[in-house]
């Protein structure tokens, strides 16, 4: 593969620029793999190719040196790289490289009618190719519609071809289960260069100076810069650039080992320079305002993950309360240590105080999920277990026999449905989302609003509830004994017949497997330092610090099991006259004296009857919280972009909002790295599929 380019020779410093020129692109045989899969995957229209790798390893360069070597007689590109595009600008885009005007409308409606100016193009031999850098910034909705438009075909050949280029998360967000049966794509990775390659890389960069014949770097120097750099050509480009600037001040002929660990030295004395004018300050205000502030310490500073941004062992030192048994601990972590930022006492004491609740200590650490809790009066078995898939399974269990506890907890989305309300008996609508059952055997509250108190009980709720199930329970019972297998394997499971009992023993046997293992949060926290990337880990301090998800989201499952008042908007079917129907009902059979003026689910309240838990609702766990969206207990938000939005702006402005809710000033970048720690939650659930149901 050859690239032609002949620009003007430049200083040696300019060759080392980050600008993605194709000149500069440098084809490893990691590089050249993937611009060949780019180029295949485009010529044999296969819809969909992915170019991953970390940053700085030269994916733009890549793609820049891609559409140098393009036909546009034959093939028209669109490139794209600000990535926060709604579908409807995406569309814009390619519209107006047609010349047409686009009218904002259904994306489905307007990839039709895309659809036939691209059968057009093809009848014409002509192909269609959107490639669109940073692709791991893309929103959830926006990619969904993406994956859908490459499956765009005519003659059974898809007609316009997507690239998308971006990090792992960008694979991550592509193997969820909601886009996998929507695209297949072709996937292409970037890796680190070798050492051979490294120094290959340095002098193909000095090759495009005025200086190439010269030796401007010593072997010894070369060494330093390769093994610093690891394999990233940004990060060769940015010591090759600043040693050549330093030799050239210090007027020596060629770039030795001692300009480069100079060079180096400085990069790391600027990365602690800022920490340590930060650490400086915020000891200042320690000093100065502990006296009265004690209190509200944690909301005024918020300490980044000290032991994972290298600090030293007296950086540690002047902030005890966050140090652990030892320094030597915090900056050597084992698998049993706690993470190094505990939330201070007194500052949950003081918001508790606000919400009138007793004082309840610090939120428990996040951490693995402890041994599976097994309630002394409902032993686990398998045969128990299958019961109650079989149960958890079977249409016979509703009034009509058109819905089953699994209508409403679909595995392959993640234990809940992705429509904003849950699915409902006929003729009915609810007025909630579906809660998930992942990890259901570790809450400590059921339901939005906590009416259940146990797994069993729960279970048992649904099936008679004329909004779900609609089922007469003791009619059900009485169905169950005319079944000869269920009547069977009661006997053997209980050692006697069908009982509600005995029902929701099973239903909640089966639900309590429903656990995640293995999230790379998980294995980092048992010892695997490499389960989560840099940005995770940024993104863990913000969740532990800045974002404060910790004060509600807390312990191994990721709830406090508490229930709280966000303000969250309505949804749009708020206003429907079979959910109103529905919210007036359920606050009639809970015992609310005015149901029949209530508009709103009123959460919370319905249990307790107090004015403070109006509108409050529990905090669900935020493990697998990708892979079920939508979000709220009203589904009003589509996409987890939209909850952190939601919570970085403080919530909603409904009276009476919990004080743990304030505005965040989080920036883009925060964000990723949050998103990015919620990622990294996402564990391995048991594969369930559907039993053969006794008849």
């Amino acid at each position: 593969m050859e690239f032609n380019f002949s620009p003007p020779k430049r200083s040696p410093c300019a060759s080392f620029s980050d600008a993605p020129a194709p000149e500069f692109l440098f084809i490893s045989p990691s590089h050249k793999a993937a611009l060949q899969a780019i180029m295949n995957g485009i010529a044999e229209r296969r819809g969909l190719v992915v170019l991953l790798g970390e940053p700085g390893l030269g994916k733009t360069a890549l793609l820049y040196a891609f559409l140098e070597t393009i036909d546009p007689r034959q093939l028209k590109a669109v490139y794209l790289f600000y990535p926060r595009l709604s579908i409807h600008e995406i569309l814009e885009t390619i519209y107006q490289e047609f010349g047409m005007t686009y009218a904002p409308g259904d994306p489905i409606e307007q990839i039709n009618h895309l659809r036939q100016i691209l059968i057009e193009e093809y009848k014409k031999g002509r192909n269609f190719v959107l490639i669109i850098d940073e692709a791991h910034d893309l929103p959830p909705q926006t990619l969904e519609y993406l994956l859908i438009l490459s499956n765009v075909q005519a003659v059974a050949k898809n007609i316009i071809q997507i690239v998308l280029s971006g990090t792992e998360l960008l694979k991550q967000h592509l193997n969820n289960p909601k886009y996998i049966k929507k695209g297949c794509p072709i996937y292409t990775v970037l890796f680190p260069l070798k050492k051979r390659e490294s120094i290959a890389y340095i002098q193909h960069r000095l090759s495009k100076s005025a200086l190439h014949d010269a030796a401007l770097f010593t072997k010894g120097a070369l060494k330093r810069i390769v093994a610093y750099a690891q394999g990233n050509p940004r990060i060769l480009n940015s010591l090759c650039a600043d040693a050549l600037i330093l030799g050239a001040v210090s007027q020596r002929q060629s770039v030795s080992a001692k300009i480069v660990r100079e060079v180096i030295a400085n990069i790391g004395a600027k990365r602690h320079a800022r920490l340590w004018r930060w650490i400086c300050a915020g000891a200042v205000g320690v000093l100065l305002l502990l006296g009265f502030l004690q209190d509200v310490l944690y909301t005024q500073l918020v300490v980044p993950e000290i032991a994972r941004l290298e600090l030293s062992r007296l950086a540690l030192s002047i902030f005890p309360m966050y140090q652990e048994a030892s320094s030597a601990d915090a900056l050597q972590p084992t698998a049993e240590r706690k993470p190094v930022l505990p939330l201070p006492r007194t500052a949950i004491e003081v918001v508790q105080a606000r919400e009138g609740e007793a004082p309840a200590g610090p939120p428990a650490e996040i951490g693995p999920l402890p041994p599976l809790p097994i309630p002394e009066d409902n032993p686990l078995t398998m045969e128990k277990i299958e019961l109650g898939k079989r149960l958890f399974f079977d249409p016979r269990l509703s009034g009509d026999g058109s819905l089953a506890c699994v209508s409403c907890h679909l595995p392959e989305q993640g234990w809940t449905t992705n429509t904003p309300l849950s699915p409902s008996y006929p003729t009915t609508m609810e007025r909630r989302n579906s809660q998930t059952l992942i990890n259901v055997a570790y809450n400590k509250a059921l339901i939005w609003d906590g009416r259940a108190a146990s797994l069993e009980k729960q279970a048992l709720g649904p099936i008679q509830n004329p909004l779900h199930m609609n089922q007469n329970l003791d009619l059900l019972i009485e169905k169950l004994k005319a079944i000869p297998a269920y009547e069977e394997r009661f006997q053997h499971v209980f050692g006697t017949t069908a009982t509600p009992e005995a029902l929701g023993k099973a239903l909640a046997a089966f639900e309590r497997t429903l656990v995640t293992r293995n999230a790379p949060f998980d294995r980092y926290m048992t010892g695997d330092w490499q389960a989560m990337s840099a940005a995770a880990l940024r993104g863990m301090a913000l969740f532990k610090g800045k974002a404060r998800c910790i004060l509600c989201h807390n312990g191994p499952n990721f709830t406090d099991s508490q229930f709280h008042r966000l303000g969250v908007p309505d949804a749009p079917l708020l206003s429907d006259p079979l959910v109103q129907a529905a919210i007036r009902f359920d606050a009639k059979r809970m015992n609310v004296p005015e149901y029949q003026s209530v508009r709103d689910d009123l959460g919370r309240y319905l249990v307790t009857k107090e004015e403070k838990d109006r509108g409050a609702f529990k905090t669900p766990t935020l493990r697998n919280v990708m892979q079920r969206e939508p979000y709220m207990h009203n589904g009003v938000f589509q996409s987890i972009e939209e909850v952190i939005d939601f919570y970085d702006g403080g919530g909603g402005t409904v009276a009476g909002k919990a004080p743990l809710l304030q505005a965040l000033s989080l920036t883009a970048q925060e964000k990723r790295d949050l998103l990015t720690f919620i990622l990294a939650l996402t564990g391995e659930l048991p594969v369930v599929t559907p039993p053969e149901l006794p008849r």
